[in-house]
């Protein structure tokens, strides 16, 4: 297996690369003064760390260094050290086919390259032993898993396209290539050119075998950016985001095919109705403050099933599994009632199960009703009476994983503190829980409190018996009239604590200016005075000085 080596980082490279280019632009020798004071007025280098820089870029032949003589200033036919970039077809001869930096840190040093791609690692970025390392029949992490291949070359390649149109429209800056004006010499950094449009014409062309393929393409366009501009970069941020989307999208592709290429397409009205292969299979699914509402499972990892509901827009979510029942319980063992919405989901589910059984198998269709509950789940007959609402499923958001807690998803036993089963349980038993049940349903819905100040759980409510009614509009206008009238006086204290202060503060800002206006008028009065005393003199000594020529002037003529 062939050794790759550089030393120079990409980034400093091509930093060291534009200070030379600007500096030959000014007809002068991009000697290492010149370089240390441009690269340390852009970028936070010390001019040891430069020196190591440039040093590494010679080793790698990236910069040339030459002699020549100054032509002009206190240096002129002196010889002095120059630093070039080296010409296009130079850099052509040595870029190479395979990738010179790790496809997962990214930086340059010693290499090992994978036999059937182009990606290059260091030995400890390596996934793998160190014994397959050294092997000559290493392969990288995508394409060891390039034999894996689970879905029709067609059908996947359509699924691919819609995940591509989707990072697209989350990202526009990574469907160009980099230009040379921005990126000097790019063919030296970057082996293989990717972008979202070349991803688009790959699925076109049905060039995707495997996922591991599309996959590994989305990190070659990560890769790039990251070589090319660095972690921090506003354009790494970009594709890291769009492999996090595209990942994520993948993972729902691999849970079922059928199921993605259907909610993309939507080729039919009733859509959701066509049978997956392998069918999924249905059950009663319950959120809390939810009916039970049919579902088809996607799949359960760690005691909490990933369901998604029948009718509405066919939202998703996680239950755990005490809030499941099997399909073939009745609704009226369920307490459910049976609204508008509840309906349409329920003739969606009916009319699934007879198309598994028309287009899959008769048996397929048991199959899919028979799901198997865990054994610590509640039984089928255990409802919980007080998240029972008029609210359908199909105006709950689309949960996550993470988002669903152990709390929410959790169903509170019967009234009676027992749980009850329909295969196990006597007619007795059926008939009180329904009458208890019943007795709960028949009360009016009022969140509020009767006119003796008891709850409704705690007695039967006396506005119930004829000729009174519930005064709860009242209590709520008088609350709120006392909540307005305290805000009211909250508003007004605060107001009036806000102009006692300004108030406070404009007067000691005055009396402070008031002194010192008192001290200026003082001494405007003390310059008053010595001004007029100044003048005064030199009134004097001008008067003085006259009747001294005039004395002069008459002894003159009298002489």
């Amino acid at each position: 297996m062939p050794f790759q080596q550089r030393h120079s980082e990409p980034i400093a490279l091509r930093r060291i690369w534009k200070a030379i280019d600007m500096i030959r632009g000014q007809r002068q020798i991009a000697n290492i003064a010149r370089l240390t004071k441009v690269l340390q007025r852009d970028y936070p280098y010390r001019s040891k760390d430069i020196m190591a820089h440039i040093l590494r870029a010679i080793r790698d032949k990236m910069v040339i260094e030459t002699l020549s003589l100054g032509c002009k200033g206190s240096k002129a036919g002196l010889e002095q050290e120059g630093y070039w970039i080296p010409e296009d077809s130079d850099i052509r001869e040595m870029a190479g086919l395979r990738d010179c930096y790790c496809f997962t840190c990214h930086k340059p040093g010693k290499l090992i390259t994978c036999v059937d791609c182009h990606k290059a690692y260091h030995k400890q970025c390596v996934d793998t032993c160190l014994e397959n390392v050294h092997d000559n029949s290493f392969r990288c992490r995508f394409c060891s898993r390039k034999d894996e291949k689970s879905f029709s070359r067609k059908e996947l390649n359509v699924c691919l396209h819609f995940i591509v149109r989707r990072a697209i429209e989350a990202a526009t800056d990574l469907n160009f290539r980099p230009s040379p004006t921005d990126y000097m010499h790019f063919q030296y950094f970057i082996s293989d050119h990717q972008t979202l449009k070349s991803l688009v014409d790959d699925c076109n062309s049905q060039k995707f075998e495997t996922t591991s393929d599309f996959e590994q393409q989305l990190y070659v366009i990560l890769h790039n950016c990251i070589v090319l501009e660095g972690h921090d970069s506003s354009l790494s941020k970009e594709a890291k985001k769009i492999v996090d989307i595209c990942q994520r999208e993948i993972r729902e592709l691999e849970l079922c095919p059928n199921c993605y290429l259907l909610s993309n397409t939507k080729p039919t009205k009733n859509w959701f109705c066509l049978p997956c292969t392998p069918a999924h299979k249905v059950l009663w699914a319950k959120q809390k403050g939810f009916e039970y509402w049919p579902a088809k499972v996607i799949q359960i990892v760690n005691g909490k099933i990933d369901v998604r509901f029948f009718g509405g827009h066919h939202e998703r979510a996680w239950v755990t599994t005490q809030s499941v029942r099997k399909i073939t319980v009745s609704p009226a063992e369920l307490n459910i009632k049976k609204t508008k919405g509840w309906t349409k989901a329920s003739e969606e589910m009916k009319q699934y199960i007879a198309q598994t059984e028309i287009k899959l198998d008769p048996r397929c269709s048991k199959s899919i009703i028979d799901f198997e509950l865990p054994s610590d789940s509640l039984s089928i007959g255990a409802v919980d009476q007080k998240n029972r609402n008029e609210i359908s499923p199909t105006s709950c958001k689309r949960l996550d994983e993470n988002q669903v807690s152990d709390n929410e998803m959790d169903i509170d036993p019967c009234p009676n503190g027992t749980s009850l089963s329909v295969t196990d349980a006597s007619d007795e038993s059926k008939q009180n829980h329904r009458k208890s049940t019943n007795d709960h349903s028949d009360e009016p819905k009022c969140n509020g409190y009767q006119s003796n100040g008891v709850k409704k759980r705690e007695r039967r409510p006396l506005w119930k018996m004829k000729g009174e009614k519930c005064n709860c509009r009242k209590i709520y206008a008088k609350k709120l009239f006392l909540y307005q009238s305290s805000v009211r006086r909250m508003r007004l204290n605060e107001r009036r604590n806000n102009l006692m202060i300004s108030a406070r503060f404009i007067h000691q800002y005055l009396k402070k200016h008031s002194d010192k206006m008192r001290a200026l008028v003082d001494e405007n009065a003390k310059l008053k005075v010595e001004n007029t005393d100044l003048k005064s003199r030199l009134e004097t000594s001008q008067n003085g000085h006259l009747e001294a020529k005039a004395s002069e002037n008459d002894d003159s003529k009298q002489n």
